[in-house]
């Protein structure tokens, strides 16, 4: 049985490089992003290229309320995560100071 690694941010970026390195790997991966038809891609492209399972979880988490989401679906697919990779982000840089907490809140 292969370990299962649940990644965030997965569509695009750093997200989407460690899928690919975690599928050579041959690690499952359950791919959590907010949008549904990149998520559906990139599962079914994983999935023939690497022959692992790959689940796939539609969700912005930056919505209040959707970490608990995320856990409720992961209880539904009955999956053990051996690694959990949070690697979704936001739209914002610079320094911490500087930076908008407006923005940020969002």
């Amino acid at each position: 049985m292969n370990k299962v690694a649940a990644i965030t941010g997965t569509t695009s970026g750093i997200g989407y490089a460690l899928c690919e390195r975690f599928a050579k790997e041959k690690t499952d991966i359950i791919l959590i992003s907010r949008n549904k038809e990149k998520l559906m891609k990139q599962q079914e492209d994983l999935q023939q290229k690497y022959g692992i399972k790959v689940w796939s979880i539609q969700q912005d988490l930056g919505q209040a309320g959707s970490a608990q989401t995320v856990f409720q679906r992961l209880c539904e697919l009955n999956v053990s995560v051996d690694y959990l990779v949070n690697n979704a982000g936001f739209d914002v840089s610079g320094r911490f100071v500087d930076t908008d907490i407006e923005k940020e809140k969002k």
